[in-house]
């Protein structure tokens, strides 16, 4: 699944010697839904929040556009298109990525992405409750 990240080959190009790309794909699902991809996020968190490195009282989101290598374009010059949205703490450590269509607007993603933040453990419990407190998301 790294080798299809770091060179953008499609599952069926995925060369023999790493396996099925078909079987991957599966793998990859599989692992999605039970929630694998959730708990490993928080393992390279732990150490750096229990030190007090991670600032989650300043969250910083942002937002990008990527042209889809593969599809047609659209009428009235709309094009395939995907959208990232992103959260760092206040010292600009990745916390969450969410991939949308091109034509979802940031800023309504924005409740999705902060409820997304997996809880990071930290040196008093287990995880922190959010990184965003409930008057905070008011002002959302």
């Amino acid at each position: 699944m790294l080798y299809l990240l770091y060179t953008g080959t499609g599952w069926e190009d995925l060369p023999q010697e790493l396996g099925s790309g078909m079987t991957c794909w599966r793998r990859l699902r599989r692992w999605t839904d039970a929630g694998v991809f959730g708990q490993l996020h928080r393992i390279p968190f732990a150490k750096p929040n229990a030190a007090g490195r991670i600032d989650q009282s300043r969250p910083v989101m942002d937002g990008g556009h990527v042209d889809a290598k593969r599809g047609t374009r659209h009428k009235v010059g709309r094009r395939s298109a995907a959208a990232s949205i992103l959260i760092t703490d206040g010292e600009g450590t990745p916390l969450k990525v969410l991939t949308t269509g091109a034509n979802v607007p940031d800023i309504s993603m924005a409740v999705a992405l902060l409820d997304s933040v997996p809880p990071i453990a930290g040196p008093s419990g287990p995880a922190t409750v959010s990184i965003l407190g409930p008057a905070r998301r008011q002002r959302l």
